[in-house]
């Protein structure tokens, strides 16, 4: 369950290009929202002190969030470790899933590999903010900035595989 959880948050953001149907997006969307709340308690719960700083999902992010001039202490560092091990640990289950269980032909492996390219860039952005390179405030603009460019790639793709599929049709 935790698995599951814990990979929600990309995934509610794309949620509407995994599904061909409307009743499929919809039926995924809510489960996604649900996990994404199950989610965000485990975060509270288990990184409290990362989680006053750097929230749970990326549009979350309060104002002052966004301007938070701190950089992480020892107990944040910790913290951290934690998130990025977990990211480690669950980005081969998250391509397992997206292969195996997005609707659409083909962009499974689009998904799978920007989840890829996210986490990549996530962890990278991490590691800066471990090693007192950026700010919180920082950190969480490009960690906003990376969701949406992020999402903007899938929705291209997304956008691609149907316009080539209805070429095939004509």
């Amino acid at each position: 369950m935790k698995k599951f959880v814990l990979i929600s948050a990309l995934a509610l953001l794309l949620a509407p290009l995994l599904c061909n149907s409307a009743f499929a997006q919809k039926k995924y969307a809510e489960e996604m929202r649900a996990a994404s709340v199950v989610q965000a308690e485990w975060y509270e719960r288990s990184l409290p002190l990362l989680s006053k700083k750097i929230p749970a999902h990326p549009k979350q992010t309060t104002l002052a969030q966004f301007a938070d001039p701190s950089k992480a202490d020892k107990a944040e560092k910790d913290e951290l470790h934690i998130l990025v091990e977990k990211r480690k640990e669950y980005l081969s289950l998250q391509t397992e899933i997206a292969i195996n269980h997005v609707r659409t032909p083909g962009l499974g492996y689009a998904y799978a590999e920007e989840l890829k390219q996210y986490t990549s860039k996530l962890n990278f952005l991490s590691e800066e903010l471990y090693s007192g390179k950026i700010t919180f405030g920082e950190y969480n603009k490009k960690r906003i900035e990376l969701a949406n460019e992020s999402s903007a790639k899938m929705t291209e793709a997304f956008r691609i595989y149907h316009a080539q599929a209805r070429n095939l049709k004509s």
